[in-house]
């Protein structure tokens, strides 16, 4: 699958590659940036409000939005966790995917 991050009306759409069609569009925070897949789910960024959004690969819903520093940009799994790198305060936010629904 494809995943489009649309920052201008704060979506992700999933696209099947086998069809090339729209599987969902899912709502998440402002100016959504990055995209990363661990845990069986998708985490996006969301620079404009300061949250990760974490959508369950199996159902594409929002299970789980998560306050981390300001101006996250960039966002990667490892290690069991996911990583994000907050550009706005210079710092990086841990989430443990256990530790949220």
């Amino acid at each position: 699958d494809v995943w489009v991050l649309d920052s201008s009306d704060t979506t992700v759409t999933r696209i099947d590659l086998a069809t090339i069609a729209e599987i969902a569009t899912v709502d998440v925070g402002a100016e959504p940036s990055d995209i990363a897949f661990g845990a069986d789910s998708a985490w996006v960024t969301n620079g404009g409000d300061d949250t990760v959004t974490r959508i369950a690969l199996a159902t594409n819903e929002v299970t789980a939005t998560i306050n981390v520093g300001s101006g996250p940009a960039d966002v990667g799994f490892g290690a069991d966790a996911l990583w994000v790198v907050n550009t706005g305060d210079a710092t990086v936010s841990r989430i443990d995917p256990a530790d949220t629904p």
